[in-house]
């Protein structure tokens, strides 16, 4: 909430000259948390992605959020201002700067087991892919590809949940899909990350 408040106050071109250094403070912060993180919370969640300092604690992926988004605005304005005649290589292209901002992201939240956040990002991802002008041609294919994993996961969550186990997935995960499938108490730990990642997305 702070780095976005701060953020308000800049103007479109001192946001641009920024976006590279936030982008690299949130990457530096999501690798810092995996050596400086939470015990008390990796205990009660199952998820190394919090400081604590004394009484005060904090989630290095909310620095992330707003300026993997700037990034990501960064990049999509600038691309397409250079390649005014599309073609469906320079929407290759897009897609591939889009993705090598992405993928150190997850990769970073895999290593924290942060399942919630990993989602968070990858409905920016998403969004941001859905309104950069890429050809339908080449967002169509990956759509259905993704839709077709996210229901396999799914089902495999509710009926076979010991090929997932198999496969590397936590107890904790499970609970946050149970949680969403069954709508469960607001108040339970399994929930939080859902409720959040859900405030989140509303809150832009």
């Amino acid at each position: 909430f702070v780095f976005a408040f701060i953020i308000m106050h800049f103007d479109s071109q001192q946001l641009w000259s920024l976006a590279i250094y936030a982008y690299g403070v949130g990457i530096l912060l999501l690798i810092l948390v995996l050596f400086f993180y939470s015990r008390s919370y990796w205990i009660n969640n199952g998820a190394k992605s919090w400081f604590a300092i004394g009484p005060l604690s904090f989630q290095p992926s909310e620095v992330m959020k707003p300026a993997y988004i700037l990034m990501l605005a960064k990049v999509v304005s600038k691309h397409n201002y250079n390649y005014m005649l599309r073609t469906t290589k320079t929407d290759w292209l897009l897609l591939g700067k889009v993705t090598l901002l992405t993928l150190p992201i997850l990769l970073l939240l895999k290593l924290q087991h942060d399942l919630g956040t990993s989602l968070v990002f990858m409905a920016i991802f998403i969004g941001v892919v859905f309104v950069s002008g890429i050809t339908w041609k080449i967002v169509l294919p990956f759509a259905l590809i993704g839709g077709s994993i996210g229901t396999t996961f799914l089902a495999l969550a509710v009926k076979s949940p010991t090929v997932l186990k198999a496969l590397g997935f936590s107890t904790y995960q499970f609970q946050r899909i149970t949680s969403w499938l069954s709508n469960s108490d607001t108040n339970s730990n399994a929930a939080y990350q859902q409720l959040q990642s859900i405030k989140a997305i509303g809150s832009g």
